[in-house]
């Protein structure tokens, strides 16, 4: 027989390692902002029809965290979240070409430290994958297979925390065509759970998932 799913956004995205990619500019890092408020219990105030299984802290590892920060804080004056309670569901961390044994295990110890306080695994959301990671070569498969490998088993597979990691499209990727990849190794597709694209779509911005 086989398991339940477990869902972070309900009927979409479901808990595990995800690999979200689209080109430079296209809004990435605007959609991912918003779905990361949905899965922080913000459902209600954005008056969304997308709903998370449930509520959960959510991890933001990001090269700018400022301008993150701006984001967020926009969001909330345009639905009315204050500020404070912003801050208690949504946790910025700034990082910044770090080597990936030395981030993983930081990333791993962040996301145990909420767990163990609010007794569920918290969303972690890594923007971008080229910012964050220190990789001599995003194009050579081992080195991106060892780092997606030591995150996703410290943190999704001992922990249960789901994971999102943002990469850039190809440049040979169309602006207005979901038949985008990951800029980079196959092993940005082949070693996840599951791929999702972000692209255009006559004058829309459509999230589109790939491999699930």
């Amino acid at each position: 027989s086989l398991p339940a799913i477990e869902w972070v956004i309900d009927g979409f995205l479901p808990v595990g390692f995800q690999c979200f990619c689209g080109l430079p500019g296209i809004g990435k890092s605007t959609i991912l902002a918003a779905m990361a408020l949905i899965v922080a219990g913000f459902q209600s105030e954005l008056k969304s029809r997308v709903r998370a299984d449930r509520d959960r802290i959510v991890i933001y590892v990001s090269e700018d965290t400022e301008q993150l920060w701006r984001q967020f804080y926009g969001y909330s004056q345009i639905y009315q979240i204050s500020a404070e309670k912003l801050e208690t569901r949504i946790k910025l961390v700034d990082a910044k070409r770090c080597a990936i044994s030395e981030l993983a295990q930081e990333l791993a110890s962040l996301t145990l430290d909420v767990k163990n306080q609010c007794q569920d695994a918290p969303l972690l959301i890594l923007d971008t994958a080229s910012s964050l990671f220190d990789l001599d070569n995003e194009n050579d498969n081992s080195e991106v297979a060892k780092f997606i490998a030591s995150v996703k088993h410290q943190v999704y597979e001992l922990q249960g925390c789901p994971i999102w990691l943002i990469t850039h499209a190809a440049k040979t990727s169309s602006r207005n065509s979901a038949d985008i990849t990951p800029r980079g190794a196959s092993a940005f597709m082949g070693d996840v759970n599951g791929t999702g694209s972000i692209y255009e779509h006559n004058g829309e911005k459509v999230f589109e998932l790939g491999k699930t």
